[in-house]
């Protein structure tokens, strides 16, 4: 029986090389025209060069599995499944079931094992996830929603392609467009349709919405203020003192409790008013984070007034939208293998060893790449692990899916003073 990583594996690839296939092909303009959803800025989806890997891997997504072909309305997914039945092993067809039923969603970030796992709470429900993946978990941050799509492989759970970062200050915009247009689907299908449905069908305007914003930053807040990501920095003076006051104060509630070096707190009024301002408390530092420089200011007011000599004010700061729509392509990636462009993931893997060549490693006995140079025993370890991540990235090279160059890392090595 294959293993769970096998077989996600294997059904990426068969998808991938079924949209190909010219009469699933021939849909690709008319289903890029419907999840654009502007007809004044619509490419045609044949000319990929315009089109840049994150945006063929947002739409393959949604093509793939929420797409509806005109001639029979039908999803792909289904017509992949039905298509390759005789081609499909049982345990394939048994994930296949699964996978149907998927959606792109949005969730928070509950818990992080760097380079194992992540654990992901839906915005829209109070479902729970874990999802393996070891390049996304890396990469993300317990202030972070994200907008992704888990499928479920026999015990495991992945992400399908891309995984797109947004700040929690995001989160009140994505809900309200949700709740939004989730009630007026309600009352055009029924009431015993679920989110899930709505996702389906009309899911990628959550995202369209969000592209919508930040291309231009035109969007009130429920406060009727200008939505502008900004923040201020607190150097904390007595961090359990702090604690006490926030947690005592029933205008705060914790959003996570996972590890005390990161709290994060969500204050849900200020003056009697409903506002949506998070905080992370860590070890040295108190960060509040808003979506109006309105609020911010009178947030600040509230906390110096409320904490006192226990915080000092160092800087305040704003991101406008073109920072954020940079920082959004930067960090978001695919998995290793069956992705369709190899251009992102070399980007990522680049990211990656360039942070894993100073990170202690426990092969090297808690020593990093670099500085198990300086012993010609850690230097011994060190030079088994390279060569069998050459003989991992051949065999993917080979295999025709991306690939990491080792020269690069023994080529920075080498710059390293003994």
């Amino acid at each position: 029986m294959n293993s769970s990583e096998e077989i996600e594996n294997s059904l990426r690839l068969k998808l991938f090389e079924y949209v190909e296939l010219p009469h699933i092909h021939a849909h690709t303009t008319e289903a890029f025209y419907i999840w654009q959803d502007n007809p004044d800025t619509i490419k045609v989806y044949n000319d990929e060069d315009d089109l840049d890997d994150e945006l063929i891997s947002r739409f393959l997504d949604w093509f793939i599995f929420d797409f509806k072909t005109f001639d029979n309305n039908s999803r792909l997914i289904d017509l992949f499944v039905e298509e390759s039945n005789d081609d499909l092993s049982s345990d394939e067809r048994l994930v296949l079931k699964e996978w149907e039923y998927s959606t792109r969603s949005y969730f928070e970030i509950k818990d992080i094992k760097p380079g194992e796992f992540c654990i992901l709470s839906e915005l829209f429900s109070d479902k729970e996830i874990i999802v393996h993946d070891t390049i996304v978990s890396n990469n993300l941050n317990l202030t972070d929603v994200i907008c992704a799509r888990p499928l479920k492989t026999k015990e495991r759970n992945y992400f399908f392609s891309l995984v797109s970062i947004f700040p929690l200050v995001f989160k009140p915009l994505i809900l309200e467009y949700f709740n939004n247009n989730n009630k007026a689907y309600e009352i055009e299908y029924g009431k015993q349709e679920s989110h899930v449905n709505y996702l389906k069908d009309f899911g990628y305007l959550i995202g369209n919405h969000i592209d919508d914003v930040i291309k231009h930053p035109r969007y009130l807040t429920p406060e009727g203020e200008n939505f502008v990501i900004t923040n201020a920095e607190y150097r904390i003076i007595n961090r359990e003192e702090i604690i006490e006051y926030i947690t005592n104060n029933e205008s705060f509630s914790l959003l996570n409790n996972i590890s005390d070096d990161l709290l994060i707190f969500r204050l849900n009024k200020l003056d009697d008013k409903e506002v949506d301002v998070y905080i992370e408390l860590e070890e040295k530092k108190l960060i509040v984070n808003c979506n109006s420089l309105i609020t911010l200011d009178g947030v600040k007011f509230y906390l110096e007034k409320l904490l006192n000599k226990l915080i000092e004010h160092k800087k305040d700061s704003s991101r406008n939208f073109n920072d954020l729509s940079v920082k959004k392509e930067t960090q978001s990636f695919k998995l290793p293998k069956g992705v369709r462009s190899k251009k992102q993931f070399n980007s990522e893997l680049d990211k990656y060893y360039s942070e894993w060549i100073d990170t202690p490693l426990k092969q090297l006995d808690g020593t990093s790449p670099r500085k198990a140079l300086l012993s010609p025993e850690s230097r011994k370890k060190l030079e088994v692990i390279l060569v069998e991540l050459e003989l991992l990235y051949d065999d993917a090279k080979k295999a025709g899916e991306p690939y990491y160059d080792v020269n690069k890392l023994r080529e920075e090595l080498q710059k390293t003073k003994i």
